[in-house]
């Protein structure tokens, strides 16, 4: 008996087949579009041009051709990653002027292929990136060990894995989760979506686990995009951790600088994690920037 006959004399295979089609082609499709899915903002901000910078921002050119923007000559500096759905210009409206008040250099690397910089994105591109960001603040005069990273969502998964390649001051995760993977697992059933077909893990906990890099976790409780479990779950691995968790802000809040409880701890840590040689020009909370 042919194949063929089989499938002809046995409806039940025939939908098999029709259904095994189906998921396998669903699996391409995604698989060849979750670059666009994972990252929305190579589409959200095309037209912006992250080697223009607004007045007292400096543009770093990196090797790889990635703009990075600088501003303030304090001894201390804050790098920033952004998460999905934004751009470096956010970062600086949002941020720039509150580290100032803290006497703090505001730095802030632009993702591959968002707002002009060249490049595909790859997690492997963007955790470069942010290695060869460190490297040039050094030689911008910023040791290493004067260095904070802050990752917002997505891009704290970033950040997490650039701890792992320089031995930085310390690390801010606001809004972040402990793997990529697990989040796509708790928004797709793992037979939708299989693991492997996802190209971008970001495993956090692996990068961070066991290891004694002082890190700054803030999120929301009732965050829906990237759920508070994940946030909790990685801070298993983590060995000198402060936490802070809110109520009501929605995913992509700049939560340290809206929350006066979490500015505070945030302000807290910054301070015994990287202490300043200048005093703070300002202490009350700032305001976010629209």
């Amino acid at each position: 008996m042919t194949f063929r006959s089989l499938v002809q004399r046995a409806p039940w295979l025939r939908i098999a087949l029709l259904v095994g089609i189906v998921y396998v082609g669903l699996g391409v499709v995604l698989y060849a579009v979750q670059t666009w899915l994972v990252f929305p903002a190579t589409h959200l901000y095309s037209e912006r041009d992250a080697f223009n910078a607004p007045s007292g921002v400096r543009v770093v050119e990196l090797p790889s051709g990635t703009p990075m923007w600088v501003s303030g000559e304090h001894d201390r500096v804050v790098l920033m990653v952004h998460g999905n759905a934004e751009w470096v210009g956010n970062l600086e409206a949002g941020y720039r002027g509150p580290l100032r008040s803290l006497n703090t250099s505001f730095a802030a690397v632009e993702f591959r292929g968002v707002a002009g910089a060249p490049g595909p994105l790859s997690e492997a591109g963007l955790v470069q990136d942010v290695v060869l960001a460190i490297d040039a603040l050094n030689e911008l005069g910023w040791p290493t060990d004067r260095i904070v990273l802050h990752g917002r969502s997505i891009g704290g998964g970033i950040a997490s894995r650039a701890t792992r390649e320089r031995d930085v001051a310390g690390l801010v995760l606001e809004s972040s989760f402990d793997s990529l993977s697990a989040v796509v697992s708790r928004k797709f059933p793992t037979l939708l979506y299989p693991r492997f077909l996802l190209a971008t893990p970001l495993r956090s906990d692996d990068a961070l686990s066991g290891r004694d890099i002082p890190v700054f976790q803030v999120h929301d409780i009732y965050d829906t995009v990237v759920h508070v479990g994940r946030a909790r779950a990685l801070r298993d691995h983590l060995v000198d951790a402060t936490v802070t968790e809110t109520a009501g802000y929605p995913h992509g809040a700049p939560i340290v600088l809206s929350d006066e409880r979490a500015h505070t701890e945030w302000r807290e840590w910054l301070n015994e994690t990287l202490p300043p040689h200048e005093e703070p020009t300002d202490g009350t909370p700032p305001t976010a920037s629209p």
